[in-house]
């Protein structure tokens, strides 16, 4: 018997990705910033920066596609909420990568552009009955 998701545990979910641990990865951008390169764009010339700007691109894409295929058809309820989980997951490892850019390059700045990019899509992401039916379509 398939059970539908749980609106209230998916909410709590979305807030723990979003107004928790997406958040936390701005901290060094703070912690890190007097005396530090302020530059929230990445400089693509250094190979680790492009290689780990490549993975956040990638994840971005991923975050949309692979939840949509993965639960695309599926009359199960409960596999649309986990594709949702997915990709919040997706977006969140993008803010990780801008967190790990920030740390090793010692510039804080760098975090804002991959922090700031999931949490707008996590904000737009706030799982709705809709949202995560849309998902199995």
């Amino acid at each position: 018997m398939n059970h539908p998701p749980n609106p209230k545990a998916l909410k709590i979910i979305w807030f723990a990705f979003t107004g928790f641990s997406t958040l936390l990865y701005l901290l060094p951008r703070y912690l890190m910033a007097e005396g530090a390169p302020d530059g929230v764009f990445p400089n693509l010339n250094d190979p680790l920066t492009l290689a780990l700007t490549v993975v956040a691109v990638i994840d971005l894409f991923a975050s949309f596609l692979a939840p949509r295929l993965w639960a695309k058809g599926s009359d199960d309820p409960s596999k649309g909420a986990l594709a949702i989980i997915l990709r919040y997951v997706l977006l969140e490892s993008m803010s990780l990568i801008g967190f790990i850019l920030a740390v090793l390059k010692e510039e804080p700045g760098l975090v804002t552009l991959y922090a700031g990019t999931a949490i707008f899509l996590l904000v737009l992401n706030y799982p709705t009955s809709d949202r995560v039916k849309s998902l199995t379509r």
